[in-house]
């Protein structure tokens, strides 16, 4: 009897340590409560045209609404939707093909006082791409009775990395202070790559490819997706378990201010999460997942505190 009340004793011993650790593992996941709310479901993906979301990002010129575009071999076209996921107009890219979407920035551009979209085709999940491209164009505003529209005038970011590297990315990154776009690259400790505004697309357009700049390894894995904030005063960058976060207060340089440790912040773990932007009114800031398999998809929103 007295053995049996010792492995009774013992089982206990063991499931209460095993819980206590689990608690302080998810504790760990949650991160840094102070700054954001933990993310609310605002809606589920229901439309299937969604269901591959690799970036998304808060219209300018569309108060309200997201950006979203997906991943490779779908359409080359982005869809302006609301806090519903619904779809409410679509901008096609005419002579695109969308061969790996990875991510997707709204922000300025060559002229001052208008918007421009980002496109970030730089999946290469080989390996086996010498160029990547970066789609800018100037944001459209929602047409409620055609729904569609054609963007025919476009540059194309066509840039390849030093030293022959082919990296696959899924995070890009636009300084809307320098205008400058960064690429990290999706690995154990991605590295950042510098594409310098103008591009030289503008200064020297017969000058097709740029060659981005190595700015090293950074201590992010895996990363999915980034957003900076339309003052330049905050950054996220994203991976499929983590969410960090970065104040910049002074503007500094991203290459720089991604060199500091960051904070976590409380995460809702999604089923394949790869976007993320910040509300265009600086309230917090979106996440969505890809929907995989039979698991639901969300667009979560973080609240500032």
């Amino acid at each position: 009897m007295n053995k049996i009340l010792f492995l009774v004793f013992m089982f206990a011993i063991t499931v209460t340590a095993s819980a206590q650790g689990q608690g302080d593992k998810k504790k760990q996941m949650f991160g840094d409560p102070n700054h954001f709310e933990i993310g609310v479901a605002v809606s589920e993906m229901t439309d299937s045209r969604l269901d591959e979301t690799s970036g998304i990002a808060a219209s300018i010129k569309n108060p309200g609404y997201l950006w979203a575009h997906n991943d490779s071999g779908n359409a080359p076209e982005i869809y302006l939707v609301d806090k519903n996921l619904k779809i409410v107009f679509t901008a096609k890219l005419k002579g695109v093909f969308n061969r790996d979407w990875e991510d997707m920035a709204v922000g300025p551009g060559p002229e001052a006082g208008k918007s421009y979209i980002y496109v970030a085709d730089i999946g290469d999940n080989l390996g086996i791409f010498p160029t990547k491209v970066i789609y800018r164009f100037e944001e459209p505003a929602i047409d409620t009775v055609k729904k569609l529209v054609e963007i025919k005038e476009m540059k194309r970011i066509i840039f390849k990395l030093p030293k022959y590297q082919t990296k696959d990315s899924e995070a890009m990154l636009l300084d809307p202070i320098s205008k400058n776009l960064y690429i990290l690259s999706k690995e154990d400790s991605a590295k950042l790559f510098e594409i310098k505004y103008p591009y030289n697309i503008e200064s020297d357009p017969k000058r097709d490819t740029v060659v981005a700049e190595d700015l090293g390894a950074y201590n992010l894995p895996k990363v999915t997706s980034g957003a900076v904030a339309i003052s330049g005063e905050e950054i996220l960058v994203r991976n499929y378990r983590r969410i960090w976060y970065w104040k910049n207060p002074e503007k500094k340089p991203l290459s720089e201010i991604l060199k500091i440790k960051p904070i976590m912040i409380p995460y809702d773990m999604e089923p394949q999460g790869e976007a993320i932007s910040w509300a265009q009114n600086g309230t917090g800031f979106y996440t969505l997942s890809e929907k995989k398999k039979d698991k639901k998809s969300f667009l979560y929103f973080y609240k500032r505190k």
